[in-house]
C-alpha cells in the first residue's frame, strides 16, 4: 500500500473500544521501519500471539471488519523497564496478506470514548431505522410489536418495555396539507407505511399507555440505560460492585410487558384520532417541563373570539401582523401560535407535539428557552403581551402625555376615565386590547392634606390576594418577673412590715402587673424574632430578657387512664429566635389546613421575662479583668480582682436582693476559690470550686463534693470532683498530690465563666397527685455560681406569683378565719425564708473571704479558719421550722424518667451553701412544686394563677380581625369564597415607604391610603390567585380552597359606581378555564380544565347562545344539520366511519352537542379526559378564565365570521 492509501485506511478505521484479552499476558510485535522478518522470526511472533490470544483467530479477538486491530503496547528498554505506552494500529491488507503497523498517540480514555460514541451512533442509526419499520435495505418490515426497547416514562425513569402498538403513516396523511408541509419542512418526509409512533404501556409503574414518536429521545436501544431484571445476575456482564464492563452503571429495572387487552379504554384512543372532533380535545405532549405552557395554551384555546381570530387567520386578512414593533416578536410568535391552534382544532390528532411553537417561544422569550420549571401565570402574562404587540395596529407608537393632576381634579370621573382609555388606545390597538384588557381605578389619599389622587391603569389579568391568610394572629401571655412591685404581699414584706412599694394598679405595660396579654398580628412568613421585636415594643422589656415558649400536652399514667383530662402533663418548648416562618406556629384550621378564619382562637405563645436581673457593676468605667491563671496573675491584676468583687460584696445581701435585683456572683466565686485554696491537705474544704483536668487533659469546672483518706497512702487524701452540667457518673477521683501537680487549679484558671444563666423548668403538682402536673409550667434562670440555698430563695421569690391572690380563685371568702390565717402565715414564711437565706449566703461569702467571724459563739478569729459545714448546719436549723409552713414542697425531678414509679425517686431540694446550683442541676432536671392540701374536706391549695391584664391594643386587634355574619358564610365547603379575594383586592390599604408615593399637592413622599375599584371590564376576564408567597428567608404556597362560581359571577359589587356599563348583564361572567397547580414551591405539575365549546377547523364558532352546550349546529358545512342528526363538523361521515376510533369519537361529540350539561375536559399534557363539573373547584386552582355571558356587540361585529 502507498503511504496515502495507508493514511486513509488509518483515518477511517474504527477506534476502540477494545477488550483486555489476558490481564497478565503479553505478545511481541515488531515496531519500526523497513523491518525484515524471516521465517523463524515470523514463527516466533505468531507463537507469541497465539499464546497471548489463546490460539484464537485475529478476527475473533479484535479485528474490525476483517482489516483492523488496535491494542495497547509498551516498549521495553534494555534494563527491562517499560519506556512508555502507546496504541498500536494493525492494518491487514487482504491483497498482499500482510500486516501493517502504525503507532497512535491517542490516550486510552480518549480512544475508548471516541470508539464508544462511534459505535453508539451506528447502533442508533440502525435502531431508528428499525423503529420506522425499515430494514437495512430500506424495505418495510411487517411489524415490530413485541420488540423490547428502553423507554423513558413522563417522570424521567427508564424501563425496558415491550412495544405494544404501532402507528403507521397513511396515504392521505403522507400527502399532507400545505400547513403540514410548512411545519415539517425541517424533518425527513415519511412515506406511507412507515411507523411514526409506538405505544408503550407504563401502567405497571403507575403511568398510562403513551404514544411516543420514533424520533423521540425517550426511546433507546435495549440495555442502553437499563438492565433486564428478568435475566439472572450471573449471566449479566457486571462486576462484583454492580458496574458494567465499560464503566457505566445501569439500573435493574422492571420489564414492562404489553397487556392482552383487545379493546382500548373509552378515552385512550389512538394519537391520530381526536376524542371529541369539533371540540378541540387535542392534548399537547410534554417536551420537558413544559406542563406550565401546555396548561396555559389549552385555556387560551377555548377563549371565544380570540380562538376564531387565530384559527381563521383573521390577523392576516386584516393585516394586523406588526413585524416592525420592537416590543414584539415580528409576528413570528403570533403566526406559530395560530398554526398550532389550527392543528389542535383540525380534528385529526388527539395529541400534538408543539415543537416549533416551543422553539419560537424560546427564541422570542429567552427565559423559556431552557427546560427549567416555570410559572404558568408568568408565561400567560408574557404570551398575551407578545400576542398583543404582534397584532398591534399601531405601527409607530406616538408619545402620549399623562393627564394633568389639576385637570383630573376638576373633571368628572367618567370623562377622566374615557380620556385615559382613549390615550391608551393611541398606542395599543389589537384584539387583546379589545377583548382582554380593562381598567382599574386607583385612588390614593394623602394622610396629611387629604388630597385624593385618581389614576386609571390598564390590566389584562387581575392578581387577587388571599384575605386574612397574609397574616397570623398570636396571643402572647407574658409572665413578668416577680418583684416587690407586682408581689407586694410576699416580696414587699420585710421583717414582718409592709415595704413602701407603690402598689397602685396600672394598665399594661406596667411593672406592677404579674401577667399581661398581648394580641399581635404577624405576617405569615415573618421570623419569630420579629414577633419578639413587636412584643418588646409593646411591653418595654429588653429583647434579651424575653423568652418565648409553646406548650405541649403529654399524656401520663396507665393506658386505660390516658383519656382522663387530669392525666396530662404540660411541657414547654422553646421557640428559637431565627425559627420560622410564623405560619408554622399558627393554629391550623380543621378544614382546609390553613389559618383562614380569624374567628378561630389565635395561637397562644407563652412569654417569660427572665427571672434573673443582674445588678451591673462598673469600676472606673471599665469592666474588671480576670486573669486566666492565678499563678500567672500580676500583683496589679490581684488588686484589680479585689476591687471588682469588693463592689459585689457591698450589694450582696442588700435589702433589695432577690426582690428587685440579683448580684452577679462570678467575681466573688473566683475570689472565694483563691481565698480557700489549700496549701496543705488539712486545709481542703468541701464545696471548693476548682478547675480540674480529666483523663484526656481537658479542663472542666467543678466542685469538691467528697474528701476521704487515701487507703494506699496515709499522708494523702482522696478528692472527689463533680463537674458542672454533668451527672454524677462522670465524677472523678483525685488525690491531694494533683493539687501540687497543678492538675487541679483555682476556678476559671483554664475555663471561662458561663455566658448564659442556668435555666430549668418548674412544674406544679398537688401533694396527693405528685406525678401529675397542672397549670402552665414556667422557666426560671439562676446564676450558675449561686449557692443552692441562694437559688432556692430565688425559686421561692418567683413562686410567690402564684399565691398573691388565692382568695379570688379558691372560692373561699375572706371571712373564713382559718384560711385567712393560713394564708398570712404562708406569706410571712416565704418572706422570712428568703431573708434568712440571703443573710446566711452573705455571711458565708464574707467568712470565706475572711471579712468577718462566722459566729459570735464560735471561738475562732476572723481570717484564721473557715468552717463551711458549720454554717450549712446552722442554716438548716433555722429553716427547719420555716419550710413546713411553706405552701409547697420543693423537689428535684429527673425528666428522663417517664413512669410514675420513677417519679417516686424525686429528691428534696437541699438549701445548701457549700455547693452551687450550676453544679447541682443539669439539663435533665426540673424543679417540682408540690402544693400542699390545706383543707381536709376538699383538695384545696393556695395556688392561684395570675389574672392576665389585657393590653389596650389587644381588643383593637381582635376587633379588626372580626367578621360579620354575612362574611362568615363565605367560608363554606372548607374554603373561602372568591368574593373575599375580590374584597381584599379592592379594600383600603396603607402604602409602605418603599412604594415612594409622592403626593401631587404636598409635593412630598407620603404613606398614602390606597384603594382600587374596577372601572372597565373586558369580555375575557382572567384572575390570578396569588398562592405563592415569599419573604427574605421563607416562601410558601397557600393551599386554601377558593370557592369560585362556574357560572353567574356578578362583578358589579367591585366596580365603581360611576363605571360605564351598558346593562346589568354586562357584569355577569361564566367560567371557561382553570389552570391548576399541584405541588409546592420547589416543584409541581400544571393541569388545565376547560369548558369546551364547538369551533370548526376554519374558525367558525357561536359566541352568543351556545354556552350551556345545547342548540349548537355544525360548522364548516354549507347547510345546517338538524340537532338530532350525526355530528359531522365538516368531516365526511363515510370517510371516517370505517375506523372504530373515529366512530367512537363521533359518538362522543354527538353526545356532547346534544347534552344540556356542559362538557368539561381535563388536559394533563397529552392526556385528555372528561371531568365532572363538581371537581373543577379545588384547592389547586391557580389561574381562572372567565368570559362575559353577553359579549360586547362591538367585538362580535369586529371578529365574528359570518356565513
Amino acid at each position: 500500500l502507498s503511504s496515502i492509501d495507508f493514511a486513509k485506511m488509518f483515518m477511517t478505521c474504527w477506534y476502540g473500544p477494545w477488550e483486555l484479552l489476558q490481564k497478565r499476558g503479553e505478545a511481541a510485535f515488531p515496531v519500526g521501519e523497513n523491518i525484515d522478518i524471516d521465517k523463524d522470526n515470523y514463527d516466533s511472533f505468531v507463537q507469541s500471539w497465539d499464546d497471548y490470544a489463546d490460539h484464537a483467530t485475529v478476527g475473533s479477538v479484535g479485528i474490525c471488519d476483517g482489516s483492523h486491530l488496535m491494542f495497547e503496547y509498551a516498549l521495553v528498554r534494555k534494563d527491562g523497564k517499560l519506556k512508555y505506552e502507546k496504541l498500536l494500529s494493525i492494518l491487514y491488507c487482504r491483497q498482499s496478506s500482510q500486516l501493517y503497523f502504525l503507532c497512535s498517540t491517542w490516550p486510552r480514555e480518549a480512544a475508548a470514548k471516541a470508539g464508544r460514541i462511534n459505535r453508539d451512533n451506528t447502533e442508533d442509526e440502525q435502531f431508528r431505522r428499525s423503529l420506522r419499520g425499515l430494514d437495512a435495505d430500506g424495505n418495510l418490515i411487517k411489524t415490530i410489536i413485541g420488540t423490547f426497547i428502553d423507554a423513558m416514562d413522563p417522570a424521567g425513569r427508564w424501563y425496558q418495555a415491550e412495544i405494544a402498538g404501532i402507528d403507521r403513516v397513511k396515504d392521505s396523511e403522507s400527502s399532507g396539507s400545505e400547513s403540514d408541509e410548512k411545519e415539517d419542512d425541517d424533518s425527513e418526509r415519511a412515506r406511507p407505511g412507515e411507523i411514526r409512533a409506538v405505544k408503550i404501556d407504563f401502567r405497571d409503574v403507575g403511568g398510562y399507555e403513551e404514544w411516543i414518536l420514533v424520533e423521540s429521545d425517550r426511546l433507546a436501544v435495549k440495555g442502553r440505560f437499563t438492565q433486564d431484571s428478568m435475566k439472572s445476575l450471573d449471566s449479566s456482564d457486571t462486576s462484583t460492585n454492580g458496574k458494567q464492563s465499560n464503566g457505566e452503571t445501569k439500573s435493574l429495572s422492571l420489564v414492562l410487558r404489553r397487556h392482552s387487552t383487545k379493546e382500548p379504554s373509552a378515552f385512550q384512543l389512538s394519537s391520530s384520532v381526536c376524542s371529541f372532533p369539533g371540540f378541540g380535545a387535542c392534548g399537547l405532549a410534554n417536551l420537558g417541563n413544559t406542563c406550565y405552557a401546555n396548561s396555559a395554551l389549552q385555556c387560551i384555546t377555548y377563549m371565544p373570539l380570540l380562538r376564531s381570530y387565530l384559527i381563521g387567520d383573521q390577523f392576516k386578512l386584516r393585516g394586523d401582523v406588526n413585524k416592525n414593533n420592537p416590543l414584539g416578536t415580528g409576528g413570528k410568535l403570533l403566526e406559530e401560535f395560530a398554526t398550532l391552534q389550527r392543528h389542535m382544532w383540525s380534528g385529526k390528532d388527539g395529541v400534538r407535539y408543539p415543537t416549533k411553537f416551543r422553539a419560537s417561544l424560546g427564541k422570542s422569550l429567552q427565559q423559556y428557552a431552557a427546560a427549567d420549571q416555570q410559572d404558568a401565570q408568568e408565561l400567560l402574562n408574557d404570551l398575551i403581551d407578545a400576542l398583543h404587540e404582534d397584532s398591534n395596529k399601531v405601527v409607530k407608537k406616538p408619545y402620549v402625555e399623562g393627564l394633568e393632576d389639576r385637570w383630573v381634579d376638576q373633571t368628572v370621573l367618567t370623562r377622566v376615565g374615557e380620556e385615559s382609555w382613549r390615550r391608551f388606545l393611541r398606542r395599543n390597538r389589537s384584539i387583546i386590547t379589545n377583548i382582554g384588557m380593562g381598567q382599574v381605578l386607583n385612588r390614593v389619599t394623602c394622610p396629611v392634606c387629604q388630597h385624593t389622587s385618581r389614576n386609571f391603569d390598564p390590566f389584562n389579568m387581575l392578581s387577587i390576594p388571599f384575605p386574612t391568610v397574609s397574616n397570623v394572629v398570636f396571643k402572647c401571655e407574658l409572665l413578668r418577673r416577680a418583684t416587690a412591685y407586682n408581689c407586694p404581699q410576699t416580696l414587699g414584706l420585710k421583717n414582718g412590715r409592709r415595704s413602701k412599694v407603690h402598689t397602685k394598679h396600672k394598665s399594661p405595660p406596667s411593672e406592677q402587673s404579674l401577667m399581661e396579654e398581648y394580641v399581635i398580628t404577624m405576617s405569615r412568613l415573618a421570623d419569630m424574632s420579629e414577633l419578639k421585636q413587636k412584643l418588646h415594643e409593646l411591653c418595654g422589656i429588653p429583647l434579651h430578657r424575653l423568652k418565648l415558649f409553646i406548650t405541649n400536652e403529654k399524656k401520663m399514667g396507665e393506658e386505660e387512664n390516658a383519656s382522663n383530662e387530669g392525666n396530662v402533663m404540660l411541657n414547654l418548648s422553646a421557640v428559637p429566635e431565627r425559627e420560622g416562618p410564623c405560619l408554622q406556629f399558627a393554629r391550623q384550621s380543621n378544614t382546609s389546613g390553613e389559618f383562614v378564619s380569624p374567628d378561630e382562637v389565635p395561637t397562644t405563645i407563652i412569654v417569660f421575662e427572665s427571672t434573673l436581673n443582674r445588678r451591673p457593676i462598673v469600676i472606673d468605667d471599665e469592666p474588671a479583668k480576670v486573669p486566666t491563671s492565678v499563678l500567672d496573675s500580676s500583683p496589679k491584676d490581684e488588686d484589680r480582682i479585689a476591687e471588682s468583687f469588693e463592689e459585689d460584696l457591698k450589694t450582696n445581701g442588700s435589702p433589695d436582693e432577690c426582690r428587685l435585683f440579683d448580684t452577679d456572683p462570678t467575681r466573688i466565686a473566683i475570689a472565694m476559690s483563691r481565698a480557700l485554696w489549700p496549701e496543705l491537705a488539712s486545709d481542703l474544704k468541701l464545696g471548693l470550686r476548682v478547675d480540674a483536668k480529666d483523663q484526656r487533659s481537658h479542663w472542666f469546672s467543678g466542685t469538691v463534693v467528697g474528701i476521704s483518706p487515701d487507703p494506699l497512702d496515709d499522708t494523702d487524701l482522696k478528692v472527689k470532683v463533680h463537674f458542672d452540667n454533668f451527672s454524677s457518673k462522670w465524677d472523678l477521683m483525685y488525690t491531694f498530690k494533683d493539687f501540687t501537680l497543678r492538675n487541679i487549679q483555682p476556678l476559671h484558671s483554664h475555663t471561662h465563666p458561663k455566658p448564659k444563666a442556668t435555666e430549668f423548668q418548674i412544674l406544679h403538682s398537688q401533694s396527693d397527685k405528685p406525678t401529675l402536673s397542672f397549670s402552665h409550667p414556667f422557666m426560671i434562670q439562676c446564676d450558675p455560681e449561686w449557692s443552692i440555698a441562694r437559688a432556692g430563695a430565688h425559686i421561692l421569690a418567683q413562686a410567690s406569683r402564684f399565691i398573691e391572690n388565692p382568695l379570688q380563685s379558691s372560692g373561699i371568702g375572706s371571712q373564713d378565719f382559718e384560711f385567712t390565717q393560713k394564708y398570712r402565715e404562708t406569706l410571712a414564711a416565704i418572706s422570712r425564708t428568703i431573708d434568712i437565706i440571703v443573710e446566711a449566703n452573705q455571711k458565708y461569702v464574707n467568712a470565706a473571704l475572711f471579712t468577718e467571724a462566722q459566729s459570735e459563739d464560735v471561738d475562732t478569729e476572723a481570717g484564721v479558719d473557715f468552717d463551711g459545714s458549720f454554717m450549712v448546719e446552722r442554716l438548716e436549723r433555722k429553716l427547719c421550722s420555716l419550710l413546713p409552713k411553706l405552701p409547697f414542697d420543693v423537689r428535684i425531678r429527673d425528666t428522663t424518667q417517664s413512669s410514675d414509679e420513677d417519679h417516686e425517686d424525686d429528691t428534696e431540694f437541699e438549701f445548701r451553701l457549700d455547693r452551687t446550683i450550676g453544679n447541682y442541676i443539669n439539663a435533665r432536671h426540673c424543679v417540682l412544686l408540690e402544693w400542699k392540701i390545706i383543707s381536709t374536706s376538699e383538695p384545696l391549695t393556695l395556688f392561684c394563677n395570675p389574672v392576665a391584664a389585657l393590653h389596650p391594643s389587644a381588643s383593637k386587634e381582635m376587633k379588626d380581625e372580626g367578621r360579620s355574619e354575612k362574611e362568615r358564610t363565605k367560608y363554606a365547603h372548607g374554603g373561602m369564597h372568591l368574593d373575599l379575594c375580590l374584597n381584599e383586592f379592592c379594600k383600603k390599604q396603607s402604602l409602605e415607604e418603599s412604594d415612594c408615593w409622592r403626593c401631587p399637592k404636598c409635593k412630598d413622599v407620603r404613606l398614602g391610603q390606597q384603594s382600587m375599584k374596577l372601572w372597565r371590564l373586558p369580555d375575557l376576564l382572567t384572575f390570578h390567585l396569588k398562592r405563592f408567597n415569599c419573604s427574605a428567608r421563607w416562601r410558601e404556597k397557600i393551599t386554601t380552597k377558593i370557592n369560585f362560581p362556574l357560572t353567574g359571577l356578578n362583578m358589579k359589587e367591585w366596580c365603581d359606581n360611576d363605571a360605564p356599563s351598558s346593562s346589568e348583564e354586562s357584569y355577569v361572567y361564566d367560567l371557561v378555564g382553570v389552570v391548576n397547580h399541584y405541588g409546592g414551591m420547589t416543584g409541581g405539575h400544571y393541569v388545565a380544565a376547560c369548558k369546551v365549546t364547538a369551533c370548526s377547523p376554519d374558525g367558525s364558532e357561536e359566541v352568543e347562545h351556545n354556552f350551556n352546550g345545547a342548540g349548537v349546529h355544525a360548522f364548516g358545512t354549507k347547510e345546517k344539520v338538524d340537532q338530532t342528526s350525526t355530528w359531522r363538523l365538516g368531516r365526511s361521515k363515510d370517510k371516517d366511519a370505517s375506523n372504530k376510533y373515529t366512530r367512537a369519537a363521533l359518538s362522543a361529540s354527538k353526545s356532547a352537542a346534544e347534552s344540556s350539561e356542559p362538557l368539561w375536559l381535563q388536559f394533563d399534557d397529552d392526556s385528555v379526559e372528561p371531568i365532572p363539573p363538581r371537581k373543577i373547584n379545588s384547592e389547586s386552582a391557580y389561574v381562572l378564565f372567565y368570559r362575559r355571558r353577553r359579549i360586547s356587540p362591538s367585538n362580535i361585529a369586529k371578529y365574528s365570521m359570518m356565513d
